[in-house]
C-alpha cells in the first residue's frame, strides 16, 4: 500500500489522501492569516489588566470610574496573570499580545 492511499475498514477500494491533505494545507494557510491579525478588542483587555494590577480595579479609566465594559471575565484574568508575569520578566510592553498569541 502506497502512502497517498488508505484501505478501508472493510477491506474495499483504496481512497486517496491527497483531498484531506489539500483540504488541511489549505486551511493551515487560512489560519496562519491570523497570525498577524490585530483586533483591538485584545488591547481592552489589556488596559482593564494594567488597571487592576495597579489596584484600581476593573475600570477601562480613572475618568469614568467604574464601568462594566467587557464581557470575557476569564480572558481579563489571564491577560492580567500574562501582564504581570511580562512585567516581572522585565520585557516590552508589546510583549503581552505575542504571549496572548502563542496562549
Amino acid at each position: 500500500m502506497s502512502s497517498a492511499t488508505a484501505r478501508r475498514a472493510d477491506g474495499g477500494r483504496r481512497r486517496p489522501l491527497w483531498p484531506l491533505a489539500a483540504a488541511l494545507a489549505i486551511f493551515a494557510l487560512y489560519a496562519a492569516n491570523f497570525l498577524y491579525f490585530f483586533v483591538d478588542d485584545e488591547g481592552i483587555s489589556f488596559v482593564y489588566a494594567q488597571h487592576l494590577l495597579r489596584g484600581q480595579g476593573l475600570i477601562y479609566n480613572t475618568i469614568e470610574g467604574r464601568v462594566e465594559g467587557y464581557s470575557n471575565f476569564l480572558d481579563l484574568m489571564m491577560n492580567t496573570a500574562i501582564l504581570a508575569a511580562t512585567r516581572a520578566a522585565g520585557w516590552p510592553r508589546l510583549s503581552v499580545f505575542f504571549v496572548g498569541k502563542a496562549i
